[in-house]
């Protein structure tokens, strides 16, 4: 959706998930990799989840809306090859190490809103259909985006960048934005 978002749009989302573990803990690796496209995630919502060890999403098929919002990633996080059928919602979520999205695939909008990347953040030729990276900050090992391609307006208002940015090769299909982005090298 574009605009702002509303409590009703919020609300909206939250109906629509059909599986809540918001709250969960998980204090070993998981691996989410069964769901994929003979067994996909329903709608979920991981809301406030606290991952304390890696958490392996790798080639996952999410059917609906995927809700990460406040989630904390302690270990990597592998959503290499995912694929998000509907919005993928990662608004305040941290990322303690290593958030790996090479070759996702985000259909509809994936917003990362407020959300925070300590270790590397690698988007390397994921497909968009909109991102929103919106008062969020990259430190650590960088973001790359190299050969990733946008088809919906990209918006990185606000954006901290405290190491490299790859855009390489990137595809911008509509507007991005970058007001008020802070490019800056450590």
């Amino acid at each position: 959706p574009g605009g702002p978002f509303t409590k009703n749009w919020l609300k909206g989302i939250y109906k629509e998930t059909e599986c809540d573990l918001s709250g969960s803990i998980f204090p070993w690796p998981i691996d989410f990799s069964q769901f994929n496209q003979d067994n996909p995630f329903p709608p979920i919502n991981f809301r406030d989840v606290i991952f304390q060890d890696y958490a392996d999403f790798k080639q996952t098929i999410f059917s609906g809306v995927a809700f990460f919002m406040k989630v904390s990633f302690m270990g990597e996080a592998f959503f290499g090859q995912a694929t998000f059928m509907k919005d993928a919602c990662f608004w305040q979520a941290n990322f303690k190490e290593s958030a790996l999205f090479e070759r996702a695939f985000f259909r509809r909008a994936a917003f990362f809103m407020d959300a925070h990347f300590i270790g590397e953040a690698h988007f390397g030729e994921a497909v968009f259909g909109g991102a929103r990276h919106k008062e969020g900050n990259f430190r650590g090992g960088g973001a790359n985006f190299l050969r990733a391609a946008f088809s919906g307006n990209v918006n990185f208002r606000k954006v901290s960048f405290s190491s490299i940015v790859n855009l390489e090769e990137a595809i911008f299909s509509k507007n991005v934005y970058f007001e008020k982005t802070k490019f800056q090298d450590r």
